[in-house]
């Protein structure tokens, strides 16, 4: 199989309640999330008595929705599947409950299976701001990380956009995997930072589309949404 060896980072959103009124390919019911757990847990378990080799599977979580504390992690803990969600630094100290909290990061930093990273500020195209705004923008995160005494070195590109100045800002900062939306497991290393392709799992994908989708038959597909997206690619 040819998944062998390698290391591959799926990308969700949002892991909804059954009685969520969320539909889009971005708020998958928990429901169907279980499903797809088991369904990958499969697929290790394949290639394991296949190659006599593993395939590690990580989940990544944007937006920094509380549902992933909630709906998420303690699916993936009975996997035994290792996570790295991204949180949005204006929403730490978001009151509604619908995003995780600077009071939810205690247990979370403390979770041998969970890696925690920024995904922004505010959550705004970063490769539409000036200079200026950009390194506003990042301090802002810092201040609202130093506030509570947390850092970390991981990033997820808002819409999964940026360019090179973007890049070298974000690793001027101390983030040093920066995680993309573009499709694929091939990491770039390079200047002491790594790059991230990820593959975007849907709530409407079946599982026959999933494995497609990690063997990279979807390849095409994704070259041609990366561009009309706009999508930091990586090379």
């Amino acid at each position: 199989m040819e998944p062998c060896g390698r290391k591959i980072h799926l990308m969700f959103h949002s892991i909804e309640n059954k009685n969520s009124a969320n539909e889009s390919i971005y708020h998958m019911p928990v429901t169907r999330f279980r499903e797809v757990c088991k369904f990958l847990d499969g697929i290790r378990t394949d290639v394991r008595n296949d190659c006599g080799d593993s395939i590690d599977i990580i989940f990544t979580f944007d937006d920094g929705y509380r549902n992933y504390i909630d709906n998420a992690l303690p699916i993936l803990n009975q996997y035994s599947f290792k996570s790295i969600v991204f949180l949005i630094a204006e929403r730490l100290n978001d009151k509604s409950g619908k995003y995780i909290s600077s009071n939810d990061l205690e247990s979370l930093v403390k979770h041998s299976e969970v890696t925690i990273g920024m995904h922004g500020y505010s959550h705004v195209d970063l490769s539409s701001l000036s200079d200026e705004y950009l390194l506003e923008e990042l301090a802002n995160i810092k201040e609202v990380c130093d506030a509570i005494d947390f850092s970390t070195g991981y990033f997820s590109l808002p819409f999964g956009r940026a360019n090179d100045n973007v890049i070298s800002k974000l690793a001027e900062q101390g983030y040093v995997d920066i995680f993309t939306s573009d499709y694929g497991s091939e990491v770039s290393s390079e200047n002491g930072r790594n790059i991230y392709p990820r593959i975007d799992i849907w709530s409407d994908d079946s599982n026959n589309v999933i494995k497609q989708k990690i063997m990279q038959y979807w390849k095409l597909f994704f070259v041609i949404e990366s561009y009309r997206a706009k999508l930091y690619r990586v090379n």
